[in-house]
């Protein structure tokens, strides 16, 4: 008599098994990136803050980032005009010893814009263009920005330095931003 033979059992696909290693692979790689990306931080990172400062410093460079002084800017402030909120300051300085930043200071002034314009027409010097909204040409439009119809500003452009003062009619008075960026040792 002859017995037919029991089937034999299912193999298990070694694809799962595959993937399954694919996968175990892959967190393994994750996780020891991580790792090593955490040792680069600890080592070569430092983050200091004092106050509203804080100082980030990489074998790349330095990062600083405070409240502006109105000296940061460099540009003169509206007589009577009180700070609307507190200014910002960015400075990165390269191992190069070369120093970029970008200082802004708000001020606000109850006084009416005509008034508020025609000073800094008369104080800003020769090297400031006057731009609106109006404006065809300038500086604002050649950059691809524009200007509020509640805006006026007077920007001067000198090699890498770029310092700005925008007016804005804000209810009954003006907000003036101040702005500077450029190399450090211009400002």
């Amino acid at each position: 008599m002859s017995t037919t033979p029991a089937p034999s059992p299912a193999k298990r696909s070694n694809l799962i098994w595959c993937l399954f290693g694919l996968a175990g692979v892959a967190v393994l790689f994750v996780v020891v990136s991580t790792l090593v990306g955490l040792d680069f931080l600890a080592r070569y990172v430092r983050v200091h803050r004092s106050g509203e400062q804080v100082e980030v410093s990489t074998p790349a460079g330095e990062l600083r980032v405070n409240t502006a002084a109105e000296k940061e800017v460099g540009l003169p402030v509206y007589p009577g005009a009180r700070p609307a909120k507190s200014g910002k300051s960015v400075e990165i300085a390269l191992p190069t010893e070369d120093q970029v930043g970008i200082a802004t200071a708000h001020y606000r002034t109850s006084d009416p814009f005509e008034k508020v314009d025609a000073w800094y027409r008369a104080h800003l010097g020769p090297s400031f263009e006057r731009e609106t909204s109006e404006s065809k040409r300038g500086k604002v439009r050649g950059k691809g920005l524009e200007l509020s119809t509640d805006t006026t500003a007077f920007i001067s452009e000198k090699s890498d330095l770029v310092r700005a003062v925008a007016l804005t009619r804000e209810g009954n008075g003006v907000d003036i931003t101040l702005v500077r960026a450029g190399p450090s040792e211009a400002q």
